[in-house]
């Protein structure tokens, strides 16, 4: 599963424990952000057609 950071924000200087997981056919990604999570945390939903 390709993940692109963003620029700015939560998640800008780093991704730390990514998990993937499918529901319902759809995978997932959750993940903790910058600080090992202290900033928040994401969860990506892949797109159709991507690996």
């Amino acid at each position: 599963m390709k993940f692109t950071r963003a620029e700015a924000g939560f998640d800008d200087e780093m991704v730390a424990y990514p998990h993937t997981f499918t529901v319902n056919g759809k995978r997932y990604l959750l993940y903790l952000g910058n600080e090992v999570g202290r900033a928040g945390f994401g969860i990506a939903e892949r797109k159709e057609g991507t690996t």
